[in-house]
C-alpha cells in the first residue's frame, strides 16, 4: 500500500468540496445512498484539481455515471 500512495495525490475533504459533491448526484439523477454521496465526494474532488485527473476504483459503475465524462475513471 505504502508504494501505491507514494505514487498519488491524497487529499483531506474540505467542506467545500463536500458541498460541491452534490452537483455529481443531481447531475446523474441520483438520490440517497451513503455509496454514491461518497462517490460524489471522490468526483467533486478529481474535478477541482487543476489538470487532467483519474480515479483509480474497483468498483467503477457509480463514478463513471457521476464522473459523466469529465474524469477518467480507472478499474483495479
Amino acid at each position: 500500500m505504502d508504494w501505491v500512495l507514494s505514487r498519488l495525490i491524497v487529499l483531506d475533504v474540505p467542506r467545500g468540496i463536500a458541498r460541491s459533491a452534490q452537483s455529481p448526484l443531481t447531475d446523474a439523477g441520483i438520490t440517497g445512498g451513503r455509496t454514491h454521496a461518497l462517490d460524489a465526494v471522490v468526483v467533486a474532488t478529481a474535478l477541482s484539481v487543476t489538470g487532467p485527473a483519474a480515479v483509480v476504483t474497483s468498483g467503477p459503475d457509480g463514478i463513471t455515471k457521476l464522473a459523466n465524462g469529465r474524469v477518467g475513471v480507472v478499474r483495479v
